[in-house]
């Protein structure tokens, strides 16, 4: 099929026929980007038989202006981006295939420079292919910016690709706002119970206060249990370190402080009450700290941080445990 990269040959086009919508919406869009506009669906009519679109509109993204509210009192009003434009293509439905029938040329705005059309919105899309090589990047860890910037390289530079970092980044945001719509205790949750109907021997527990909120879990795989039953170890996250760093900024402030303050060194004896660090008082039934393995708190570094969902906590978490597994594999190899 003729690629148009001019007005003339759309004009040239007017009678061409097309088997389905989708296809004469290709065209647009891609004479759109060529062109430098956004390409925008308008005007549909539809048979009210059996719903098949018998003509329809494409136009440009600055077609029309958009229609005020009324009894809109919003305090930031969106601005106006429109421009009235009236680039437009019109088809209509004949038997069992559309034709073009219609083509306005006018153009009432800047176009943008070919080195930017990649940019322009109806040119971006984040296919199936980015979604997958979007997840496997967050699942193995990758940041975004590192990722998104080995998609520019595989395809020899950004204006190959179809999405920008921003788009990479919105696709994360929407999937992690999905999986997390009814909250992160019903999504952990979901998860442990999806694992056990992968593995029947994956095991789960939670504890629950006064006013059922969850606060304790446990888990565990096949694996995890069996190394447990020969070791009798139980890994716990440790709070030490970050009751040093509490140590050390309070210290600070109390330096800062030129006399004695009653009311500083009051809050300072609470400070198990309302300081995350501390927990004391919870019970750690014999299981030792992360503190006794420095190879375990330099992994936990690396995956976890305190910006992870519990999702995606989880997640990096088996992905510790796995590495950790393949390397007592490697190193009984050797």
């Amino acid at each position: 099929m003729h690629q148009p990269y001019g007005e003339n040959d759309w004009i040239s086009q007017l009678g061409l026929e097309f088997e389905t919508e989708e296809q004469v919406w290709q065209l647009w869009n891609r004479y759109g980007g060529k062109m430098g506009f956004s390409a925008r669906r308008h005007y549909a009519h539809k048979s009210r038989v059996d719903s098949i679109i018998m003509s329809r509109v494409f136009v440009c993204s600055n077609e029309g202006h958009q229609k005020e509210k009324q009894g809109d009192n919003s305090k930031n009003p969106l601005a106006e981006t429109r421009t009235g434009a009236r680039l437009a293509v019109k088809f209509i439905r004949e038997k069992n295939h559309y034709r073009v029938v219609d083509f306005v040329s006018d153009h009432n705005h800047l176009l943008q420079e070919p080195e930017a059309c990649h940019m322009i919105r109806s040119q971006r899309e984040v296919t199936e292919l980015s979604q997958l090589e979007i997840d496997l990047a967050d699942e193995s860890g990758i940041r975004p910016k590192q990722a998104y910037e080995l998609m520019d390289r595989q395809v020899g530079g950004q204006t190959n690709l179809s999405i920008t970092i921003i788009d990479y980044r919105n696709y994360l945001r929407d999937k992690r706002r999905r999986i997390l719509i009814f909250g992160e205790a019903v999504a952990m949750l979901k998860y442990f119970n999806d694992r056990t109907l992968e593995n029947p021997s994956f095991h789960h527990a939670e504890q629950v206060d006064e006013i059922q909120e969850i606060t304790n879990i446990i888990w565990a795989d096949a694996r995890m249990i069996a190394d447990y039953a020969r070791f009798g170890d139980v890994v716990a996250f440790d709070t030490t370190f970050e009751e040093a760093k509490f140590e050390e900024a309070f210290s600070e402030l109390k330096a800062n402080v030129k006399d004695d303050n009653d009311w500083l060194s009051k809050i300072y004896k609470l400070k198990e009450k309302w300081a995350n660090c501390y927990m004391k008082n919870a019970l750690s039934l014999g299981m030792r700290s992360t503190q006794l393995s420095e190879s375990i708190n330099s992994d936990i570094k690396n995956y976890l941080n305190s910006d992870l969902d519990i999702i995606r906590f989880f997640k990096n978490f088996e992905r510790i445990v796995d590495d950790k597994r393949h390397n007592e594999k490697c190193s009984e190899f050797e």
